[in-house]
Formats: C-alpha cells, structure tokens, sequence
C-alpha cells in the first residue's frame, strides 16, 4: 500500500483509535505492555470496551 507521506499522521491516529473498540482484552494487554516497555503513550487502553465480546456475550444469552 502507497500513501503520500502527508496523510501517514491521520491514518495512523486512525488505526489507533480502533484499538478500544475493536481489540479484545488479551491484545490490549500485550499493546500496553509494549508501550510501557518503550516509554511511549501512544492511547489510553481501556478494557472491556471491545464490541465483539459484548456481542458474544449477548449472543449466548439473547437481547432482551
């Protein structure tokens, strides 16, 4: 994949921000460890954020 090197800022700061929503908890935890252990913080992680695992958990049970 190409991009102008203008956008990379944007599309990275994207990318970031699909980490709370998107990632489940076990990755999250390996992300902010990488971070910690690179002195940088990139995002704050917030845990039990993802969607996919409420929707499982809705899944079994059904929405009321």
């Amino acid at each position: 994949m190409g991009m102008p090197y203008h956008m990379f800022p944007k599309v990275l700061n994207g990318l970031y921000q699909t980490i709370n929503p998107l990632v489940r908890d076990e990755v999250k935890a390996r992300i902010e460890k990488n971070m910690k252990d690179t002195n940088q913080e990139i995002i704050k992680i917030v845990y039990g954020t993802n969607y996919d695992s409420g929707i499982y958990r809705f899944g079994e049970k059904g929405v009321k």
